[in-house]
């Protein structure tokens, strides 16, 4: 009885080494170490909360970087639509012909970049939407405002920049009463300072975002390796335990055969002498 004892608890031993080797823990059941089990709820429970803040982070500088690029093409616009008003001759209709024909052509540019061209999963970042209803990423635990991200960005479209009387989209020097070069340029002018504002806050909310995702990646990273010390189980280690332990239950099934052999042979020999 006893060796069949031993011979169980080898066989048990086999199989804790065997889970604890194909799943890679140190422990297979809350039973076996309620303190490290404990904690390692507690520390799964924190590299989930900080892989979202590092996903909003993430997202937060995806998009202020996309937005961000797509005012540098408007801002790009607007310094070729200024250096064509800027070469004008109102003396010559060929120069007015051309252009005009500049000038719609880069006016209808900046509207696709607006409606079309600039987007991030389907929302559009420089169509305004987001210039009086920002986006908001969470990217930290606390409560405090510097845990929220918010992401604004003007209209590019045409009709929407230039100056108080006079919009990109208005300018025409082929019409009947022509738009003034110089209107036309103060308006072009307004419309460079305006995305140049807001080139800057989009590009500032990226730039931040990278560093703050590089913090929340290294505190993700470091959890990962604390529960990987935790719960990782030393295979080299389990290995040898795991050999012992076959050979503890190999050797109880041999010396438990060898019983039942002696056994039998006991009971033949008293029935012969009966």
């Amino acid at each position: 009885m006893r060796i069949a004892r031993y011979q169980a608890e080898a066989l048990q031993a086999v199989e804790r080494s065997s889970a604890r080797i194909a799943s890679g823990r140190r422990f297979t059941s809350f039973a076996e170490d309620t303190v490290a089990a404990t904690r390692e709820i507690s520390l799964r429970a924190q590299q989930g909360a900080t892989g979202l803040y590092l996903r909003a982070a993430q997202d937060a500088g995806s998009a202020a970087e996309a937005a961000a690029s797509g005012l540098r093409s408007a801002s790009d616009i607007l310094g070729d639509l200024r250096n064509a008003v800027l070469a004008l001759n109102t003396a010559d209709p060929t120069s007015v012909t051309a252009t005009q024909r500049t000038v719609t052509a880069l006016t209808d540019e900046l509207t696709r970049l607006s409606t079309s061209t600039t987007t991030v999963a389907g929302k559009s970042l420089l169509d305004g939407s987001i210039a009086s209803a920002p986006l908001t990423f969470r990217v930290g635990a606390g409560g405090s405002a510097s845990d929220e991200v918010q992401l604004t960005a003007i209209s590019v479209a045409a009709d929407q920049l230039g100056s108080a009387s006079l919009k990109l989209n208005a300018i025409d020097f082929t019409g009947g009463a022509p738009t003034d070069q110089n209107d036309a340029l103060d308006a072009i002018d307004e419309a460079r300072s305006a995305v140049t504002d807001s080139l800057t806050s989009t590009a500032a909310v990226s730039s931040a975002m990278t560093y703050h995702a590089t913090a929340l990646g290294t505190q993700y990273a470091a959890v990962d390796t604390a529960l990987d010390t935790l719960v990782g189980v030393d295979a080299a280690q389990e290995a040898v335990t795991l050999t012992r332990a076959r050979l503890q239950a190999e050797t109880s099934a041999a010396l438990l055969a060898q019983i039942n052999t002696l056994q039998t042979t006991m009971v033949r020999h008293l029935l012969m002498n009966i």
